[in-house]
């Protein structure tokens, strides 16, 4: 039975949520981005408070960390994780849905997706979702931040910056593939929520097809928007750290199998 204060967390997180479609800054502008970043950033923050206090009743202990998490050597607490792992099934998965409608309803769609940038468009309104999906990722990162600032990660911590970098430059400069790269995020994100699924869960199968699928999608998106088209130096810079962290990705997950697989068969002997 959840507890009085997990339900008041919940509470807070959709009222947040709700908030944030009320916000009457233009999209595409600083102020647009930053108050979604702020309100979604708080949203997830105080539903992973929630999960924490859940597992702390589940676990006991300081985080509710069970007994074989610390044999993993996780550098986050499983809270962590686990809230992140349902944060993004519940915000990106129907944002995907949306999005495949805007890029691929039609051959005129998939070119404008794949080819303009935001000043394109006919009006800031017609990119509400897009600047949405930038922000709102933005505001994630920094509640990792905010969260676990006493046990710092270097991978994590660079990775948070890099994506931080992406999406300020996606959503302020003038980037082709504007919207396919919007579609590309969340898509990229169910990845890392795969990710988070396997550390808590051990789920194999989901993590390697859909981390694979999305570092696939990610660098097909990626090239689309930058070599069908003339690019700018710029362009080319934000490629080389997708395709990069693409890459990055899939080497990890490789790594984790073998680390995996051989810690099962160390175990069977």
């Amino acid at each position: 039975m959840p507890s009085r204060m997990e339900g008041v967390l919940c509470a807070a997180a959709g009222l947040l949520v709700v908030q944030s479609l009320r916000v009457r800054q233009p999209p595409g502008s600083g102020a647009f981005f930053a108050i979604q970043a702020m309100l979604w950033g708080l949203a997830s923050g105080t539903f992973a408070l929630s999960r924490r206090i859940a597992w702390r009743a589940k676990y006991g202990g300081k985080e509710g960390d069970p007994p074989s998490w610390t044999q993993r050597g996780q550098p986050m607490p499983a809270w962590a994780f686990e809230s992140s792992a349902w944060t993004m099934v519940m915000v990106y998965i129907p944002i995907v849905c949306a999005m495949a409608l805007k890029c691929f309803a039609s051959r005129q769609a998939f070119f404008a997706a794949h080819a303009h940038s935001f000043g394109d468009f006919v009006g800031p309104e017609d990119l509400w979702l897009e600047h949405l999906i930038y922000s709102s990722l933005f505001g994630f990162m920094c509640r990792d931040f905010v969260l676990h600032f006493q046990r710092p990660d270097p991978l994590l911590t660079v990775h948070h910056i890099l994506v931080c970098f992406l999406m300020v430059s996606v959503s302020f400069w003038e980037v082709q593939g504007f919207r396919l790269l919007a579609f590309t995020t969340p898509v990229v994100e169910l990845g890392s929520c795969a990710y988070c699924f396997w550390c808590v869960h051990q789920w194999r199968r989901l993590y390697v097809f859909a981390m694979t699928a999305s570092n696939i999608i990610w660098v097909i998106s990626a090239c689309a928007c930058t070599f069908l088209h003339d690019f700018s130096l710029f362009q080319l810079c934000l490629w080389v750290v997708g395709i990069s962290m693409a890459a990055g990705r899939q080497i990890f997950l490789a790594s984790e199998m073998r680390v995996f697989d051989a810690s099962v068969a160390k175990s069977d002997r």
